[in-house]
């Protein structure tokens, strides 16, 4: 009755705070619109942000428009729809920012200069030039955007540049000053048109039967790879999703297709992933569906489980996985706000991934293999000593990806004495703190010794009860559950 009690009380205590966050927002949408401040739809501003506008400076921020902690934004500025402003982006007086834009954190648009001036004030005159930046690119974290800048549309920066003159569309450049890479074709964009081209190429001729009963479905992807899913429909309203770990390569083959038997006992349908990374190598045991340098998997593979849950008549959605699949499970979460994730000891930051003994081989066969365009690009980086992951932004960091303001709700199974405990558990929770979503975590500790191994059946079936029972709660208890193992 006590434990029923407190956990009643904890989620009481989330709700209530998750009411008062709505009401902050809400007053802060309100003092917005006495200013000369117009919030789009859906969009968000953080608390920490600051727009300075005045009716002869404007700033308009389109729909579903994310602008994150310590931002500063001075008008007059425009910014389109389904946008992104990471932490502490900087943006000054008249840059234009189309729809589907991309900004890493600590990024600046200066629009404001001087003039050279004589050997006794070199800062002449003052100088102000706009800054244009088109639809659906990607501009890396700590770059510098100068004024007189227009950059085309699909364009890429790479991390640190800075622009001092236009970039044409769909071309990554880089380097101080930015000079282009290479050229991006329509398929290989990286951003929003990339993720819908390639759902569109992925899912052309895939057509999902709505029927009762096992589907194998095979679609062409890239590198002459097949992403391949297993559907057992048996047209439930809750819908798993499966996601493999590390595979044994001499034990296993392709595709893999995880916890079949386990869910094949439920009354639920079940969705299972094979990573199509995995056939570049006959070595390679990890890849954590990240996809490529070019390819983002996780929006794609978003856009399929949101595609076939509609299809299949499934309105609730549970993204599981241990371990690499674990990664998996919260990084596809995070783009799909109404599922929830069940993950079991899994990795939290791809480049702390540094087994007991020290060894980064996993990192290592992955960069090899998937990424060798960031090996080239930086020969002398040192796995498990640097962060090599920075230029794909949050893609394979889920610390970095749920500093943003997600909804997604995590079932978080750790093994109080498995080295990702410390490793990636205790930071991630300390992260969901900092930022204040920890009410979204609810963490089920338990001790089977110094291990790192998937759960058992009767732990992961534990866990599918727990997820089933939170559809239609707000939030998580945010309190730690000790499994008896444990006591």
């Amino acid at each position: 009755m006590t434990s029923n009690l407190e956990s009643d009380i904890a989620i009481l205590k989330a709700e209530v705070k998750r009411l008062s966050e709505t009401v902050k927002r809400l007053e802060r949408r309100d003092q917005f619109e006495k200013t000369s401040t117009r919030i789009g739809p859906g969009a968000k501003v953080a608390a920490g942000a600051t727009l300075w506008s005045t009716e002869e400076s404007p700033i308009h921020i389109g729909a579903n428009t994310n602008i994150f902690r310590n931002a500063e934004i001075n008008g007059p500025v425009s910014i389109g729809e389904g946008c992104l402003l990471n932490r502490d982006a900087y943006v000054r007086a008249n840059t234009t920012i189309g729809n589907r834009v991309f900004v890493g954190p600590f990024v600046r648009f200066i629009t404001d200069g001087h003039e050279i001036g004589g050997p006794g004030k070199r800062a002449g005159k003052p100088t102000f030039k706009g800054i244009d930046v088109e639809d659906g690119c990607w501009i890396g974290a700590s770059s510098t955007i100068l004024g007189g800048v227009r950059i085309g549309a699909g364009a890429i920066v790479a991390a640190g540049s800075v622009v001092t003159s236009d970039v044409p569309a769909n071309v990554v450049v880089g380097g101080v000053p930015a000079r282009p890479i290479r050229s991006l074709d329509t398929i290989s964009v990286v951003g929003e048109a990339t993720r819908e081209l390639h759902y569109e190429y992925i899912s052309s001729g895939m057509e999902v039967s709505p029927a009762a009963g096992i589907h194998l479905y095979r679609r062409p992807l890239d590198k002459g790879l097949d992403l391949e899913l297993l559907l057992e429909n048996k047209q439930s309203d809750v819908l798993i999703v499966s996601f493999h770990g590390a595979l044994n390569r001499n034990k296993f083959t392709l595709p893999r297709f995880e916890r079949l038997r386990t869910l094949q006992a439920t009354a639920h349908s079940a969705l299972y992933f094979a990573d199509p990374f995995l056939a570049l190598d006959p070595k390679l045991q990890l890849a954590w569906f990240a996809g490529t340098r070019d390819i983002d998997l996780y929006p794609v593979l978003a856009a399929v489980i949101s595609d076939i849950s509609k299809r299949i008549g499934a309105k609730r959605i549970i993204l599981s996985g241990s371990s690499g699949g674990g990664f998996a499970a919260l990084q596809i979460a995070a783009l799909l706000p109404e599922a929830i994730a069940l993950v079991f000891n899994p990795q939290t930051e791809v480049a702390k991934y540094v087994l007991p003994n020290g060894s980064t081989y996993a990192q290592e066969h992955f960069l090899k293999t998937v990424l060798p365009e960031v090996l080239e690009q930086r020969p002398t980086i040192e796995v498990g000593r640097t962060d090599w992951t920075v230029h794909l932004g949050d893609r394979l960091s889920a610390i970095k990806r749920y500093e943003q303001d997600v909804d997604t709700r995590i079932i978080y199974f750790t093994n109080v004495h498995d080295f990702h405990h410390q490793q990636h558990f205790v930071p991630f929770r300390n992260a969901l703190e900092k930022y204040g979503t920890l009410d979204r975590l609810k963490v089920i500790t338990y001790d089977a010794g110094a291990t790192h191994e998937p759960p058992t059946s009767e732990r992961f079936l534990e866990g599918i009860g727990i997820a089933t029972g939170m559809f239609g709660t707000e939030a998580c208890s945010g309190k730690d559950v000790h499994d008896k193992e444990s006591l």
